[in-house]
């Protein structure tokens, strides 16, 4: 899994993060809907790719599109922050009982759509779990910083009040 993918401002391509801030991979005339594609087809990878939204690809087509982020999430690490959420995510599920990881690796590798539908949404529910706890400490401290440390500090109240939003729709 690639995280951490962030479009740049003229639209020709992407910033990796990854062996140095800043480089590209140039993705040229191709639109980023194709390139996308491209790049879980050739990778077999889930992409998220940070932008004003999250744009989460699964190769066995499963697509989201998160955009409940703010312009607290446009700063310096917060892209890390995101992907060890991400990440403790999707550990649990591979530390729930009677679940064996490699053959959810295997499975995810053999793109085994119940799986890949599985983990992308996880990984969609994180991005907007981490989404909701940036806007929290925005609406609740305005003018204070919000650093990734506090955006991850703050899950647990987004998770309380993403539950409180499903209660009060039932």
């Amino acid at each position: 899994m690639l995280v951490g993918l962030r479009l740049l401002e003229d639209g020709r391509g992407v910033d990796a993060g990854l062996g140095g801030e800043g480089r590209r991979a140039d993705i040229g005339r191709l639109r980023l809907g194709r390139a996308v594609e491209q790049f879980v087809e050739e990778t077999g990878a889930i992409l998220v790719l940070k932008h004003a939204a999250v744009f989460i690809s699964s190769p066995a087509g499963f697509n989201y599109v998160c955009d409940s982020g703010t312009e607290e999430l446009a700063k310096f690490g917060t892209g890390d922050g995101l992907a060890g959420v991400i990440a403790s995510t999707l550990a649990q599920i591979l530390s729930l009982p009677l679940v064996e990881s490699i053959d959810v690796i295997e499975s995810l590798i053999d793109l085994n759509t119940e799986t890949h539908q599985i983990f992308a949404g996880r990984i969609a529910d994180a991005v907007h779990t981490f989404n909701i706890a940036a806007h929290l400490l925005g609406k609740d401290a305005p003018g204070t910083p919000i650093t990734s440390s506090s955006i991850v500090r703050n899950i647990p109240a987004a998770i309380k009040k993403i539950s409180e939003i499903n209660e009060s729709s039932h």
